[in-house]
């Protein structure tokens, strides 16, 4: 177990007597008292755009201007607390709970978000609960994180019908994230199945090396609030992307469209020796 603290930030919608600025809305409703407001806003700008009715949850992986790193869930409140959340009962509310990650405590994650978004009881998504934290004014959040390990198969990325091309632009992609984002490009996965499109963010995120984890920042659902071109490496959308420069994916089909400006060895033999042990360990014939 790793033991490690973070700040956190819950962004959400409440009416006035549980806000700290006495107005409803949707609002930061809670930040660790130690976090600088400039984190605080960038924060705000990354998780305050969610049509929660359309998805079960958003994950998020961003990097701030300190330096540290933010993991953000958001999660539709189900039901709706006509007290704390919406006198008028109006579906679709949500919570976006973002924990703030020093790089030395990231690192000893080994730069995989999914050790903290594959646990449970990290992430907030009930409304009394994220209340109750404001209210007891906890100035930080304690965890502590297991060692995870996966198998090849456990993570369920699906190998049938993917060509091994295909496939290995998906690990060059992973291979020029600090260039495309540098570039003001993002990947867009086009996609309507979540599951799908977490699965091949942890398949990149547990064998890549940490090094190259760290610049494949990711918004799992950018629909109706695309952020701007190079914020994250890659987004998800229900619809084509609305950026022109968008390198796509599209997971149905099994296609990327994307070729690499420069050779990656290391990638291409990765590539390689997945596409077999995968489809090996999904009982797939070549």
């Amino acid at each position: 177990m790793s033991d490690f603290e973070a700040y956190e930030v819950f962004y959400s919608r409440v009416e006035a007597p549980y806000s700290p600025r006495q107005r409803s809305g949707y609002q930061v409703v809670y930040h660790s008292p130690a976090l600088d407001l400039v984190s605080v806003r960038e924060i705000e700008d990354h998780v305050r755009c969610f049509e929660a009715t359309q998805v079960g949850r958003r994950l998020q992986y961003f990097h701030l201007s300190s330096g540290s790193v933010g993991l953000a869930v958001s999660q539709q409140i189900e039901p709706v607390n006509p007290q704390i959340t919406d006198r008028a009962g109006r579906p679709g509310p949500f919570i976006a709970h973002c924990l703030v990650v020093e790089p030395q405590a990231f690192e000893m994650m080994g730069h995989n978000p999914f050790m903290l978004f594959d646990l449970d009881d990290v992430f907030v998504s009930d409304v009394e609960e994220m209340i109750e934290i404001r209210k007891t004014a906890r100035s930080i959040c304690s965890i502590s994180a297991p060692t995870l390990e996966w198998e090849p198969n456990d993570y369920g990325f699906d190998m049938s019908e993917w060509d091994k091309a295909n496939f290995g632009r998906l690990w060059d992609l992973a291979g020029d994230a600090t260039d495309i984002t540098k570039n003001h490009r993002t990947v867009a996965v086009q996609s309507e199945d979540e599951s799908a499109v977490e699965a091949l963010l942890k398949m990149w995120m547990i064998h890549l090396s940490i090094e190259a984890r760290w610049p494949c920042t990711f918004n799992t659902f950018a629909e109706g609030c695309e952020p701007p071109a190079g914020a994250y490496w890659l987004i998800r959308t229900l619809r084509r992307a609305k950026q022109s420069s968008a390198i796509r994916i599209h997971l149905e089909r099994r296609t990327v469209d994307y070729e690499t400006p420069q050779a990656h060895a290391e990638m291409r033999e990765l590539s390689e020796k997945l596409f077999t042990q995968m489809r090996e360990a999904q009982g797939l014939e070549d």
